[in-house]
């Protein structure tokens, strides 16, 4: 109950009365977000969230409350990033969720969707999301779990466990004098994982806690296969950003973000948010409308 009241008036201020995609429902994502921090956040029963198309998820209470907790009060998780890979993906498509943690994401694209690889290295994360997969009668065949990290290469790799489907768990290296909880977990790769479902994905998502760029690495062939039209992935702004679109460039793709819901490569705007995106010449001129 670290909260303070500054934190409590600011995410009222940024995320819910002053963002504009929560209009007509600020009162209700108000009365949300009041009755979550009052009563649900500590309490001990699940919160349901519904997305946009329909799709729902539970939020645990604390101290499992991070994975998916914003939804409860905005409309605004994401919101853009979802509504431009909307605009890419074609019925019946194959994801790649990396890093998927307890599904929002993907269930967000659900109904537009043929199924999805769900990877992550958290025990409860993945138990998380076949309990979301089940309460929206999901196929198991389609949206398959992977309990595992993902990286560069296969092997054994030591994981932070913070407890429950915390957002925040992470591969850490082995000389890493880290006080955290550390569980070892068996790393794989993207292409080794589509190649043994025999799927062609579409679109890879990936948030993998600062392993971005060596996931990336591990779904070169995937990448280099014609198949995906785009990738979103998370840059943190203590990394850096040159790597990232080298990787790239060399594939001739082009690297971008969105800023206030719209498109851009300004460099300000690419090292300050976190959500980046990359697509090949084509998509990117169809997004753009050049």
């Amino acid at each position: 109950m670290s909260d303070t009241i500054r934190d409590h008036f600011y995410r009222i201020r940024k995320h819910i009365l002053f963002d504009p995609v929560n209009t007509g429902r600020r009162l209700h994502y108000l009365w949300n977000y009041l009755r979550w921090q009052t009563r649900g956040k500590y309490g001990k029963d699940r919160w349901l969230i519904t997305f946009d198309n329909g799709l729902r998820s539970y939020v645990h209470p604390f101290p499992d409350h991070d994975a998916g907790e914003m939804n409860i009060w905005t409309r605004n998780v994401d919101f853009h990033d979802t509504q431009l890979v909307r605009k890419v993906l074609r019925k019946g498509d194959r994801i790649v969720d990396a890093g998927c943690n307890v599904g929002n994401r993907t269930w967000a694209l659900a109904d537009l969707i043929g199924g999805a690889l769900m990877i992550d290295a958290g025990t409860a994360a993945i138990a998380r999301v076949q309990e979301n997969r089940d309460l929206n009668g999901l196929s198991a065949n389609d949206f398959v779990t992977i309990h595992k990290a993902v990286g560069e290469r296969p092997g054994m790799v030591r994981f932070t466990d913070e407890g429950g489907a915390y957002t925040r768990n992470m591969v850490v290296d082995a000389d890493d004098p880290t006080s955290k909880p550390i569980v070892e977990v068996e790393m794989t790769t993207i292409d080794i994982e589509v190649a043994r479902m025999g799927w062609r994905p579409t679109y890879l998502k990936i948030d993998v806690e600062g392993q971005d760029l060596p996931a990336l690495k591990g779904a070169i062939g995937v990448l280099r296969s014609g198949d995906v039209r785009l990738v979103k992935f998370e840059h943190n702004a203590s990394e850096p950003l040159a790597p990232l679109i080298t990787f790239f460039n060399e594939l001739g793709w082009t690297v971008f973000t969105l800023f206030k819901g719209r498109i851009t490569q300004e460099k300000r705007h690419m090292e300050k948010e976190m959500n980046l995106f990359a697509a090949p010449p084509a998509i990117f001129a169809m997004l753009t409308g050049h």
